[in-house]
């Protein structure tokens, strides 16, 4: 996007990026969270905004290799 290698934060296009990105963590942790996996927010410093599965769901069958 050329505004923002321009950083032009005030840009709709940037503020609807950070709009999207903002609705969608909780949207996937609500999903996963339903499909029985456990989420947690990410530890890691330099992506915060990630999530971190620690378990799936325990009546999954594994996929054979």
């Amino acid at each position: 996007m050329q505004c923002a290698r321009e950083r032009r934060t005030d840009d709709p296009a940037v503020r609807r990026n950070f709009e999207i990105k903002e609705a969608m963590k909780p949207a996937l942790q609500a999903i996963l969270t339903t499909a029985g996996f456990t989420v947690r927010p990410s530890q890691n410093d330099y992506d915060p905004d990630a999530l971190h599965v620690t378990e799936g769901p325990a009546n999954v069958a594994p996929r054979p290799s």
